[in-house]
């Protein structure tokens, strides 16, 4: 339906056929995607994004984008912030609840040691996944890749438009 687009993405982990790529950083870092319209079907994080209906407002989050995400937040002065955990449930979503848990600690201005909420991730049972090299949907450098904390300085607020979803770079 949108000429030109790219379709991205993971069921269970995997690239479904027909994708033009699937939800690994290492294998998409390297892609110049400037100007490009990528459509997203993920397991967990786009659900996420589809059943937050009652949300007035929405940003997607992970470790790469902390710093800038909870400077977006704090300029929207929320009277409350609600976190959709979208991880597993085998685990408890264990590497999407320790960013959360991280950061809820900045946005109530603690300063957290990110070093244990990192070793969540890496030690869930989704992270687990990384170390068995040899898997070309899951590289070992994927793991790497998410727990680079504040590598990028945008946040990833989502709107709504005609029934989709869109979710553009915002720098706070």
């Amino acid at each position: 339906q949108i000429p030109g687009s790219l379709v991205c993405g993971e069921v269970g982990g995997i690239p479904p056929a027909g994708f033009d790529f699937g939800n690994s950083p290492t294998q998409t870092n390297t892609l110049d995607l400037r100007g490009r319209v990528i459509v997203q079907r993920t397991g967990a994080g786009t659900q996420g994004v589809v059943r937050s209906v009652q949300a007035s407002h929405m940003v997607a989050a992970s470790f790469v984008v902390a710093g800038a995400t909870v400077k977006y937040v704090q300029g929207l002065k929320p009277e409350t912030v609600s976190f959709v955990v979208t991880g597993e449930t085998y685990d408890g979503g264990a590497e999407d609840l320790a960013c959360a848990e991280y950061l809820e600690a900045l946005l109530r201005d603690k300063s957290p040691d990110v070093t244990s909420f990192l070793d969540r991730v890496r030690n869930s049972r989704d992270g687990q996944q990384f170390r068995n090299a040899g898997l070309s949907h899951a590289p070992v450098t994927d793991i790497d890749h998410c727990t680079s904390v504040n590598k990028f300085d945008f946040a990833m607020p989502v709107t709504r438009k005609n029934g989709r979803h869109f979710m553009r770079a915002v720098r706070p």
